[in-house]
């Protein structure tokens, strides 16, 4: 894909962001310092976040290059998640392990139905997304579920949110809208 350079610059800005919403900086406390930049590298979990955005850049190219061809995303949803079921059918229900699930299924069933709906429909969305415009562009606007699951952290386990959160949201929100005027 070739992107205006407003574009370059938002999705640059927007992982940028990330980079910050994700920092725990000195811990969770409300300081931030520079060498916390330095030192999230040193953390393993960074680098299995940076893994983890490349495993995402993979699948996000796979899915578009799969509509790209014309194939509508309920079609190609239907098919994204059938593969699913039967790839993992048979590690999820192991003998050993098919009277836990029932009984989890049996208690949680509500719970199982409403979370499988919002991800297919959420999943459909991106898909729709992705068939109308850049890839670049969906994936880095996906990125807004960190900024979201750094509130929720905040508002409900009570996590610091701190300067680090605050500078990573607002330069996400600021590299959307770049993307948006490009």
């Amino acid at each position: 894909e070739r992107l205006p350079a407003l574009g370059y610059a938002g999705i640059a800005i927007v992982v940028a962001g990330m980079f910050f919403v994700s920092l725990t900086a000195n811990g969770g406390d409300q300081k931030f310092r520079m060498r916390d930049l330095l030192d999230a590298f040193r953390n393993p979990a960074t680098r299995w976040a940076l893994l983890s955005g490349v495993f995402i850049a993979v699948y996000s190219f796979t899915d578009k290059l799969a509509l790209s061809n014309g194939t509508p995303p309920t079609v190609y949803n239907f098919w994204v998640f059938f593969g699913n079921l039967i790839g993992w059918l048979p590690i999820v229900w192991r003998r050993s392990r098919v009277q836990t699930n029932l009984e989890l299924v049996r208690v949680n069933l509500g719970h199982i139905l409403i979370g499988a709906a919002a991800i297919v429909a959420t999943y459909l969305f991106v898909l729709t997304a992705l068939a109308m415009t850049s890839a670049s562009y969906v994936t880095a606007g996906r990125s807004l579920a960190v900024v979201i699951g750094a509130l929720l952290g905040t508002l409900a386990l009570k996590e610091g949110f701190g300067r680090a959160r605050i500078l990573g949201a607002a330069m996400m929100v600021a590299g959307i809208a770049l993307m948006a005027l490009a």
